[in-house]
């Protein structure tokens, strides 16, 4: 649902949707999720975050994405020094 409202531009409903996915994540069903870290979804967060001016959120949102391997260059249009480190 997140990413269709985040699609769809509807930027404070997206975020809300997004966390509710990753806060409500099965630990023992690991093995049925495609993207068990919810790596697209820190991503969409982060950039609805500063898209919405929410500088400190979005940081730590494309921190957690980076951190679950997602793609430096699609954070560093956002936030290049966090590729740098």
């Amino acid at each position: 649902i997140g990413r269709v409202l985040a699609k769809q531009q509807n930027w404070s409903q997206a975020p809300v949707e997004l966390n509710k996915a990753i806060a409500v994540k099965p630990p023992d069903l690991e093995g049925y999720y495609l993207n068990p870290d919810y790596r697209e979804s820190h991503f969409l967060i982060g950039a609805i975050d500063y898209r919405l001016g929410d500088l400190g959120g979005s940081e730590r949102a494309f921190r957690q994405f980076l951190k679950y391997g997602g793609e430096t260059n699609r954070v560093v249009e956002f936030f290049p020094e966090l590729v740098a480190e």
